[in-house]
């Protein structure tokens, strides 16, 4: 199974890239919980979370499948 995941603001440095993208593989099932923790992503420090567009629980036990695409954004503020 193949999941595409984008990292946003400060979570890019856990891809390794600039882009903040990984890809990957696994034989294992996920759910949104299981790929924070793969990724290395406090679920403390998220705000949100969107599964091929649809904004998704944090503790949210509906297992990925293959081929979708993940975005992670932190908590950030402003004024």
């Amino acid at each position: 199974m193949k999941i595409r995941v984008k990292l946003y603001s400060f979570f890019i440095f856990l891809s390794g890239n600039r882009e903040g993208i990984l890809e990957l593989e696994t034989d294992d099932v996920f759910s949104v919980q299981d790929l924070l923790m793969k990724c290395g992503v406090k679920k403390d420090y998220t705000a949100l979370i969107r599964v091929n567009g649809l904004n998704r629980n944090i503790n949210d036990t509906v297992n990925l499948t293959d081929g979708d695409f993940v975005e992670v954004f932190p908590i950030f503020g402003g004024g």
